[in-house]
């Protein structure tokens, strides 16, 4: 079974944006029955957790993500693309014999000419626990492009920003897989030397008072530290995005 809710209505967001934007929720959630063979189902000792009432396997998708209004901005088709392309291309429930769950849910955030759109993912196909993750796209609505962090900070603030995440690791170390003792004098494994002028391209979006960094689970700590997000100040923008 495969129902597709599109929603009737655009919802209005603004908040820091230098233009008023709508969007609409696609909903598409599957349940598809993947081996409706019982006995194939117990021989392969699937978790409970995809097994129906009648211990038939089944793969589940619960995915939302948003349809940007383009009649208002037109710029917005190429977005809405990059991201219905990628809920496409990470479906988990393709064909007879999946078995998986994956849920989807999204946030929308982003600052002046840059819409950041989250998508927040979780996935489980067996085992202790599933995974999280969250996937960031920012798009710049005035190139009708995406932008990486180093499209939108200037290169005099690469080694700012490079320090300012090293001192907000440092403030929590206890709760990173690094130990600040035999890190400090190389930064973290993830993170470039002091002083250098490379700039890494992490995961973030803005929001109308930071720069976000996001490190998914395991990138930086163990997997119940969860998604991690360290705000940064606005001052490292290039000066066309302050």
């Amino acid at each position: 079974m495969k129902l597709i809710f599109l929603a009737l209505f655009y919802i209005f967001i603004n908040s820091a944006f230098a233009h008023e934007f709508n969007y609409k929720i696609i909903s598409d959630k599957k349940n598809l029955l993947s081996k409706p063979n019982k006995e194939v189902c117990n021989e392969n000792n699937i978790p409970s957790a995809f097994l129906t009432l009648n211990n038939e396997c089944i793969c589940k998708e619960d995915v939302e993500y948003p349809e940007f209004d383009i009649i208002k901005h037109p710029s917005l088709k190429e977005f809405n693309k990059i991201i219905s392309d990628y809920i496409k291309k990470n479906e988990v429930c393709l064909k007879e014999g999946e078995v998986a769950e994956r849920d989807v849910k999204f946030k929308i955030e982003g600052y002046k000419d840059i819409i950041s759109v989250l998508l927040q993912e979780r996935t489980y196909s067996g085992g202790a626990h599933g995974y999280n993750a969250t996937t960031t796209f920012n798009f710049d609505i005035k190139a009708q492009k995406l932008v990486e962090l180093k499209d939108v900070i200037a290169e005099e603030n690469y080694s700012k920003l490079n320090d300012l995440l090293w001192d907000q690791i440092i403030k929590n170390k206890d709760s990173y897989f690094y130990d600040y003792e035999r890190s400090s004098d190389k930064k973290l494994q993830l993170l470039p030397a002091n002083n250098t002028k490379e700039l890494v391209n992490y995961q973030f979006f803005l929001t109308k008072n930071n720069i976000v960094i996001s490190f998914n689970p395991y990138a930086i700590a163990p997997y119940y530290a969860g998604v991690i997000e360290i705000k940064l100040p606005m001052n490292l923008l290039l000066k066309k995005y302050k």
